[in-house]
């Protein structure tokens, strides 16, 4: 296959053909070479050849008008796929395109991560407080003696079909959610770390000024939230890195 020839003006070429084909309705540039084999090269091959991967990719990670969600989808696709190739892609990829589809995605990793800590912090402290009460009712007399006043069998076992059906729903939502992968959750804030360094000189011009100020606020409001649950882990590094980036200003707060 041309993107793998040993030379290099064989591989760009084999790339201008395949950016072409993309334009071509019909014609899917990924059934001529497979998703694995570009990231594959993009991770290894030179700045080249490995910008014009990136240029062939970018439609494909950020459609026109796409949504928060379908661009954090396809950076987790990404991710799963090759986190040294997104390394590398989001690294080149703000060279070559708009920066608000890059901030975008930026915003929508930030708030999913701290949506999902937020929802797994909720879970535990409402099943903490279920068996806090479930205690009470067990050794607690005067509770004991009330609930059996009030409440028959029938009633009884009802309460206690629904609290185990709220814990097993919870417990199954943690378990299935992708960012209980750390490496995932690591490579996606990774991801925010690279972009806003590469995009870092832009981001200090006044002209986007409110761009940048939206950023910092966003992170300083998660970033503690971060450290609390990521602090003793293989990606608080990470956490730290992105915590650099805050304003003298915005740092005070954390």
């Amino acid at each position: 296959m041309g993107l793998h020839d040993v030379n290099e003006t064989v591989r760009i070429a084999f790339l201008d053909l395949l950016l072409a084909v993309k334009n071509i309705k019909i014609i899917k540039y990924w059934d001529i070479c497979p998703l694995e084999n570009l990231l594959g090269q993009l991770e290894e091959d030179k700045p080249t050849v490995s910008r014009a991967i990136t240029q062939l990719l970018i439609p494909s990670m950020f459609p026109k008008d796409g949504s928060s969600e379908e661009l954090l989808n396809r950076a987790i696709k990404l991710q799963q796929t090759n986190q040294n190739a997104a390394r590398k892609f989001y690294t080149i990829a703000p060279d070559i395109m708009d920066k608000t589809p890059l901030l975008q995605l930026m915003y929508g990793i930030l708030d999913s991560v701290r949506l999902f800590l937020k929802t797994k912090s909720a879970n535990k402290e409402n099943i903490g407080g279920k068996e806090r009460k479930k205690m009470k009712k067990l050794y607690d007399k005067s509770v004991l003696n009330e609930s059996a006043e009030t409440m028959d069998s029938t009633s009884t076992s009802s309460l206690a079909s629904t609290v185990l059906s709220e814990t097993s729903a919870s417990n199954l939502q943690n378990e299935d959610h992708l960012y209980n992968d750390i490496n995932l959750v690591g490579g996606l804030l990774d991801c925010v770390c690279i972009l806003w360094y590469n995009l870092n000189e832009e981001l200090s011009q006044d002209s986007s000024k409110e761009f940048r100020l939206y950023l910092e606020k966003k992170v300083a409001k998660n970033i503690l939230l971060f450290f609390k649950h990521y602090r003793d882990t293989s990606i608080s590094s990470t956490i730290v890195y992105l915590a650099s980036f805050l304003s003298n200003s915005e740092a005070t707060h954390v």
